[in-house]
């Protein structure tokens, strides 16, 4: 990386949680968030338990949030939470997954299903790559959402200029279970202009 990318580019590495089990439930004790609720397609927080994993504040005129990680599913029927919120959840993206039916749920906007994964079910023993991508332009805010390499449309928001985006990753509060993750990495960059 040269001088030039390493000042418009600001990667934030998540430190190494335990290296001998790749695979373990973590979890923020004082960032959690616990509301009981019925259905995976209530929006967030009341239907998931929530760990904060990082933050990052965006105040360039253009800007690129991504958010990559690798969540797994340890109890049967349990549903995933992966996002990029801001501390109140009420602009970002926070997708809902149900490894069983592969169903790629709105989780922030309450909206149901925005899409179906190919290969389903997802096995419990299989990690699910996600990555979940905002792009800045002024006060417009493009969202991008990938599971498994598959692309799947996010409405857009508008909002401020300068915003706080927490990376968070959350299981349904009906299955009893955290979320278990791995490799989860924020970064933060500039957009390059176009000419």
């Amino acid at each position: 990386m040269n001088s030039s990318q390493s000042q418009s580019a600001k990667i934030i590495p998540f430190p190494n949680r335990q290296a001998a089990a790749p695979f373990q439930s973590h979890s923020a004790k004082s960032n959690s968030f616990m509301k009981t609720a019925n259905s995976i397609h209530r929006f967030l927080p009341d239907a998931y338990g929530i760990s904060i994993l990082e933050e990052a504040r965006v105040a360039a005129f253009t800007a690129e949030v991504d958010f990559k990680v690798e969540l797994r599913q340890d109890q049967p029927r349990q549903s995933l939470l992966c996002g990029l919120v801001n501390p109140d959840f009420s602009k970002g993206i926070a997708i809902a997954i149900d490894p069983g039916s592969g169903a790629i749920i709105d989780a922030l906007n309450g909206m149901g299903p925005l899409g179906y994964l190919t290969a389903t079910p997802i096995l419990p023993s299989r990690p699910l790559r996600c990555e979940l991508r905002i792009q800045k332009f002024g006060k417009n805010h493009i969202c991008t959402v990938f599971v498994e390499g598959e692309s799947i449309m996010y409405p857009a928001f508008l909002s401020g200029t300068d915003l706080v985006f927490n990376a968070v990753v959350g299981s349904d509060v009906p299955s009893g279970a955290t979320a278990s993750y791995r490799e989860p990495v924020l970064n933060v960059g500039s957009l390059a202009k176009v000419a």
